[in-house]
């Protein structure tokens, strides 16, 4: 097991019971997660290209320990 920032990207708002789900800003910081750049795709001028349908997301980082155990639930409405 390892330890670290774990990153969860999701449609719908989580919680955690001890509170340690905290929303992601910037570039991960845990190296496991690094990304490279990629250059833009080539696209022909005559493609004809369809709209895509991708939902919205939230991104939290947790802090995470070896051997430790992580719960997340769906935040209801009252913000549990």
């Amino acid at each position: 097991m390892l330890g670290g920032t774990l990153r969860i990207r999701t449609s719908a708002p989580l919680t955690s019971q001890d509170g340690s789900l905290k929303p992601a800003f910037g570039i991960n910081p845990n190296p496991l997660f690094k990304t490279h750049e990629t250059p833009p795709p080539v696209i022909s001028e005559k493609a004809k290209l369809n709209p895509i349908g991708v939902k919205e997301t939230l991104e939290y980082d947790v802090p995470t320990e070896q051997g430790k155990e992580y719960v997340f639930q769906l935040k209801t409405g009252n913000g549990k």
